[in-house]
This record gives C-alpha cells, sequence and structure tokens, in this order.
C-alpha cells in the first residue's frame, strides 16, 4: 500500500495542474480577438513553472490541461466535431514539447529566474524560454487552428502566428517567475513580496488590455454594422439587376418570329459576362403533348445533340409541356436539357403563378437538376407574344419562360466581394424554415460583443431572413483594428518590468545574505581570538555560562 502513496500524489498534483491550466486559459481567452489565440497566455508559465519545480512527471497534467482548455473553448460555442479534437491534440503536444525543452534549457543554463546559478542568467531566461522555445506551439497551434479549426485563411497564419507566440511569450516571461513565487511564499516572505510586485504588472497590463479591447469593440460595432448594411444594399442590388435583365431577355424574345439556340444565345452571352451570382438561363417554351415528337427532331437538330429528348410527364388531365430547350452555358448545365418543369408539383405551382401574375415569380429554395447537391432557386420571368395586327383586338399569348437559375451560394457571395465573406458569417433561411446556407464557423463570442445583426431580403415574392455575424478573425484583421501593435508593446513593456523586479528581488536578496554573513561574522570575531581562532574570555565565559 505504501508504494501507491507516491503515485496518488503525482496523479493528484498532475489533475491539479490540469485543472488550473484549463481555468487559466479559459479566463485568458477573453484577452484577445479570436478564441483559441490569446494575447495574453498565462498557462504557459504555469506549466513551465510546475515542470521547474516538479519536473517531467508533470507533463501529462499540462498536456490534459493543454487539451481540455482548447476542448472547451469549442465547446461552449456549439456541439464538439472531430476537427476540434484533432486541433487539440496538436496544440497539446506542442504544450508539452515548448514546455519540456524550457525546463530542459533554463536547467542546463541555471537560468531559473527564482533560483539561478549563474549571474548572467536574464539573457537566456528571455532568449531560451520567452522568445525561441515559444515558437514551437505557436507553430503547431496556428497551424493546427488555420487547417482544422478554419480560424483564417493561409495568409492569416502568419499575423495569428505571431500572436500565439507573442502571447506564449508573455505567459513565459511574467507568469513562470509569478508562480514560482506564489509557491514559494509560505516558505519565504521575500516571495510574497515579489509575487505581489508581480501581481500589480499583471493588473496593469490587463487593465491597459481590456480597456483598449472595449474601446476598439465599440468602434467595430459601428464598422460592423456599415458591412452588413453594404451587404444588404449588395445582395439586393444583385436581385434587382437579375430581375431587369430577365424582363428585357422576355421582352426581346416575346418580339421573335422563332426563337433559335442562335438567337437564345445572343440574347443571354451578354448578361452573363458579368454576373458571377448567375449559374444559367433557360428557354422553356410552352408546347402540347402532340408536338412532343416535331418539338424534339426540331431541338436536335438545332443544338446538334441527338440524345434530347423531353423527360419528365405532365399530368393527365394536362397536356402541356414546358421543356427546357436550351441553356447557356451549355456544358456545365447539360443535364438540364429536355426537363419538363410541368412534371413536378413545386415547380408547376410557380409556373402558374408566374403566369397568372405576369412577372418573374422565384421559387422557394429547390435542389437544381444539374446541380443535385447545391441549394439554389429558379426565377421564372413569363415570356408573351402580342397575336392580331389591330391593337384594340390584339391579345397577349403565353409563349414560354425564360428562366434564371441561381446557386445560393453564388448569388451570396456575388455580395460579398467588396468585403471578405470569410470575416462575415451569414446564415439564410425563409421564414420559419431552417438555414439552407450558413457559413457561420461556430456560434462566437461575437454575439456577445454586438457584431451580428439581422435584416431580411426580397426577391421577387420571396423573403430571405439574413443573419451576419462577424467571424473569428473579423476583429483582428479589421483595417481599424491595431490590436497585434499594443500586444507587441505590453509584451515589451511586461518583460522589461518583469526583468526589472527580479533585478531588485535577486539585488536584495543578495544584500541580505551578505548583511546576514556580515552578521555573523561580526558575531563569531567579538567571541574569537583573532590570532589564535580560539575563542577568547567572552566566548569562554558565555560557554561557561
Amino acid at each position: 500500500m505504501k508504494p501507491a502513496a507516491p503515485s496518488m500524489s503525482i496523479i493528484s498534483a498532475n489533475l491539479l495542474l490540469a485543472l488550473g491550466y484549463m481555468l487559466m486559459g479559459l479566463a485568458c481567452s477573453y484577452t484577445g480577438m479570436h478564441e483559441q489565440i490569446a494575447p495574453l497566455w498565462l498557462p504557459a508559465g504555469l506549466a513551465l513553472a510546475a515542470l521547474l519545480r516538479s519536473g517531467c512527471k508533470l507533463l501529462p497534467g499540462v498536456a490534459l490541461g493543454s487539451l481540455s482548455v482548447n476542448l472547451a473553448i469549442p465547446a461552449l460555442q456549439g456541439p464538439l466535431a472531430p476537427h476540434h479534437v484533432y486541433a487539440a491534440l496538436v496544440i497539446a503536444s506542442g504544450a508539452v514539447v515548448q514546455g519540456w525543452m524550457a525546463m530542459c534549457l533554463l536547467q542546463r543554463l541555471g537560468a531559473d529566474p527564482l533560483k539561478p546559478v549563474r549571474e548572467r542568467w536574464m539573457t537566456p531566461f528571455v532568449l531560451y524560454s520567452g522568445v525561441v522555445v515559444c515558437l514551437v506551439n505557436a507553430s503547431l497551434g496556428t497551424l493546427a487552428v488555420t487547417v482544422f479549426n478554419q480560424g483564417g485563411s493561409t495568409a492569416d497564419m502568419l499575423e495569428n502566428g505571431v500572436s500565439w507566440w507573442l502571447g506564449d511569450s508573455f505567459g513565459v516571461l511574467l507568469g513562470t517567475p509569478l508562480f514560482l513565487a506564489i509557491a514559494d511564499a509560505k516558505r519565504q516572505r521575500a516571495q510574497l513580496n515579489l509575487a505581489a510586485r508581480l501581481l500589480g504588472v499583471l493588473l496593469a497590463v490587463v487593465l491597459v488590455n481590456q480597456y483598449y479591447l472595449l474601446h476598439l469593440n465599440g468602434v467595430l460595432k459601428q464598422s460592423f454594422a456599415q458591412d452588413t448594411q453594404l451587404l444588404d444594399a449588395r445582395i439586393q442590388a444583385i436581385i434587382q439587376q437579375n430581375l431587369r435583365d430577365l424582363s428585357r431577355i422576355g421582352q426581346s424574345l416575346g418580339k421573335e418570329p422563332d426563337v433559335t439556340a442562335h438567337v437564345f444565345r445572343e440574347q443571354v452571352e451578354p448578361l452573363m459576362a458579368d454576373n458571377p451570382a448567375l449559374r444559367a438561363y433557360s428557354w422553356d417554351p410552352l408546347i402540347q403533348s402532340h408536338q412532343r415528337a416535331d418539338f424534339e427532331a426540331q431541338t436536335r437538330q438545332q443544338l446538334q445533340w441527338p440524345e434530347y429528348q423531353v423527360y419528365g410527364e405532365s399530368p393527365t388531365d394536362r397536356p402541356t409541356l414546358i421543356p427546357v430547350q436550351f441553356v447557356e452555358p451549355l456544358a456545365t448545365n447539360r443535364a438540364a436539357l429536355g426537363f419538363n418543369l410541368y412534371s413536378m408539383p413545386d415547380r408547376r405551382r410557380w409556373v402558374e403563378l408566374a403566369q397568372a401574375r405576369g412577372e418573374a415569380v422565384a421559387t422557394e429554395v429547390l435542389y437544381l437538376t444539374q446541380a443535385p447537391d447545391e441549394p439554389g432557386l429558379l426565377v421564372m420571368q413569363p415570356v408573351y407574344r402580342l397575336v392580331g395586327n389591330d391593337l384594340l383586338n390584339s391579345r397577349r399569348e403565353l409563349r414560354g419562360f425564360v428562366v434564371g437559375v441561381f446557386t445560393v451560394s453564388r448569388l451570396l457571395d456575388a455580395a460579398q466581394v467588396s468585403t471578405d465573406g470569410r470575416l462575415i458569417g451569414l446564415r439564410v433561411s425563409e421564414a420559419g424554415e431552417e438555414p439552407f446556407y450558413d457559413t457561420w464557423l461556430v456560434k462566437g463570442d461575437n454575439d456577445r460583443k454586438g457584431l451580428r445583426q439581422a435584416f431580411s431580403v426580397q426577391l421577387a415574392q420571396q423573403e430571405w431572413q439574413i443573419d451576419a455575424r462577424a467571424g473569428p478573425d473579423y476583429l483582428s484583421t479589421h483595417p481599424v483594428s491595431q490590436a497585434q501593435y499594443l500586444q507587441i508593446l505590453l509584451v515589451g513593456v511586461s518583460a522589461l518590468g518583469v526583468l526589472l523586479i527580479l533585478a531588485m528581488h535577486h539585488r536584495e536578496r543578495l544584500l541580505e545574505a551578505r548583511v546576514r554573513q556580515q552578521t555573523e561574522d561580526l558575531a563569531w570575531q567579538a567571541l574569537h581570538d583573532d590570532l589564535t581562532r580560539l575563542q577568547n574570555r567572552k566566548g569562554l565565559k558565555q560557554r561557561l555560562e
């Protein structure tokens, strides 16, 4: 039973370290503008302090603490996914390697910040533990967040890596001596004074950082509101432009005596050249069932495609067909050729609504024939021709439909060209329905910062509800944000403050040791003969007494 006691104490120490690491990490995650890249990462200092005092036996506690905090952060925003676990494992590995390397280097160089062996210990402590070694977890962690958690693009890896490195450097340079001083405070009163001074530096840095973030958040709220207004305006502009284009094509085709593939291509190609929101235009004429064979033969000849045929049957009580005769661009939308719009109840409902209203009608979000895995929609513009030469006796006759084919992602991505779509996530739904488009990476802390807005857009007779939210990198990469410069300044100032406090502490300790030695020497001289080194009369008297 006795041999089990040390192992239980080691297990308890590792669990306590892991708990402290996790709680401190969660607290530090609110000091930055990215959920997993904090500018003031004290757990790095806690890990190194524990390893310097207890050795490699606490490495499991470092790994467990890092793994826990990097799983807890995304878990607080939404359900965990496998990629969160992969990222957390990589970050935990980096934390272990970083702590072990820093411990070995400081012990080898005699640069323990509270128990230095060499006089010139500051340079190795700052250079190796605070600069060089912190590059390990900064590199691995940034790579993991970027690749697995989609925390920014590849172009942001350098900037995020620098922030991560500065955060770990701050944690090591300030946190390591702070936690060592707290651990030794019970045995040495001087360590308590040292801990109080270091806590003062930490409190000052945190207050400055949080004040700046509070000020920056107010500025970014206004900026985010402007960005979402711009996004709303661009979506509306794209929708209106496409409705006008469809109306123009419908009017032009209504005047043509015969709509051929060449005529249709001439009408739509100029409009498609500068319209990234559009997937395709199609011409869907109105024909009767008994005209089917002749229509198919004529279309095969025009398209030079012998496989063309109408597929999808209309209801038996409605002998009308509305097949896709021409589509542009043809190469990526050939699967839609011949599809009878009247064969499916939902398409048939929208066709009849467009005919009844005499204007463009948008369908609900559906899965397209030519892109079955991607949500999209159709905008149906009825095409009429005038029958009769007499103006008073002429009438409009439905000739068919020009259909604009849109995928949701293309339409919304086109609206985000002027902004960085990666920085603003969109969740789009129809009234009372589940979202059909969602680019929110996670449910983030930016909701509480007010960087979230909802608005609606009108697409013909359909209404979409759009919920815009700032992504995890919106604050850090926004033009008005200079947070990284402040972070560099804070780390630099805190490092200088820590080194100054440690230098004063060691100077005071050295002076105390010298005073103590001199006091002991004087006491000895008072009781001993300088020549013989034996006790004098006073010393003998004290001894006899």
